[in-house]
């Protein structure tokens, strides 16, 4: 059984969101793939063990899905992705309790990577950035 058993992937780029769905699928985890922040949302009200989001998502910030998930008790992990991240996402993304970056383009082994080290460091999660 994964460690992470439900896996949220967040990105408004339908490309990109089959992509990660995929590879993700390789952990044997549930992935709940949505391209909208107002979907996001609604699934972290399900339980999820891992978000994976894009921070530019149609006019909205993923940063918005990484606070909403920081709430939740236990809170899940949240990679963040971007091929247009500045140093005040950075900020932003710290704050937002983001503990991995991933930047676009990136590869299959690139995400698996990132989660793999997730889980490993599970009991304390240290920052990841790729």
């Amino acid at each position: 059984m994964p460690l992470f058993e439900r896996i949220l992937v967040v990105d408004d780029e339908p490309l990109i969101l089959s992509l990660l769905t995929r590879v993700l699928a390789r952990t044997k985890a549930e992935v709940i793939a949505v391209s909208s922040v107002e979907a996001a949302l609604a699934a972290l009200d399900t339980g999820v063990d891992l978000v994976v989001t894009d921070i530019q998502i149609a006019g909205r910030s993923g940063v918005e899905v990484a606070r909403a998930a920081a709430q939740r008790r236990p809170a899940p992990p949240v990679i963040a992705i971007s091929a247009y991240a500045e140093a005040a996402d950075g900020l932003a993304l710290g704050q937002a309790g983001v503990v991995a970056f991933v930047a676009k383009p990136f590869t299959a082994n690139d995400i698996l990577e990132v989660v793999e080290g997730l889980q490993f460091d599970r009991g304390f999660l240290s920052p990841y950035f790729i």
